[in-house]
C-alpha cells in the first residue's frame, strides 16, 4: 500500500479515537501499522495511554536485533500493554526492557488447542 495512504488512514483513525476519547468512551491506542515507515504517525500518542498490538499475522521477531518493536515502545511510551496472538519473548523481552507492565492474551486457536478433545 502507498505510504501516504497507509499515513492517512493512520491519522484518520487516531483523530476518530480522540473524537471519542473526548466524548468519555475509553480507547485504547493500536502498535499495529503497515510499513516501518508510519511509525512516526504514532508520535503523537500521548505518554502513558494503555496500547495493545497483535502477532497475528506477523513473521516471529528472529533477532533481538530485530528493534521495530521496541521502535514502537518508545515511540508511544505505553503506561500498560496488551499483547494478542502468538507467544512473542522477543517482543516480551523488549517490552521488559522498556520498563513496560504487559499482559498477554492468547488467541483463539491456542486456546481452542488447549482444549481437551472429547
Amino acid at each position: 500500500m502507498d505510504l501516504e495512504w497507509q499515513q492517512t488512514i493512520m491519522l484518520l483513525n487516531q483523530l476518530y479515537m480522540t473524537t471519542l476519547a473526548v466524548n468519555g468512551v475509553k480507547v485504547v491506542q493500536n502498535l499495529r501499522c503497515g510499513s516501518p515507515d508510519t511509525i512516526a504517525c504514532l508520535n503523537c500518542v500521548p505518554d502513558g495511554v494503555m496500547c495493545a498490538t497483535s502477532t497475528l499475522g506477523c513473521a516471529d521477531t528472529e533477532s533481538e536485533l530485530d528493534l521495530s518493536f521496541a521502535e514502537k515502545l518508545f515511540a508511544t511510551r505505553p503506561g500498560k500493554l496488551l499483547l494478542y496472538g502468538k507467544h512473542d519473548p522477543i517482543m516480551e523481552h523488549q517490552s521488559d526492557v522498556a520498563g513496560v507492565p504487559y499482559k498477554v492474551y492468547p488467541d483463539v486457536h491456542t486456546l481452542y488447542k488447549r482444549q481437551p478433545r472429547i
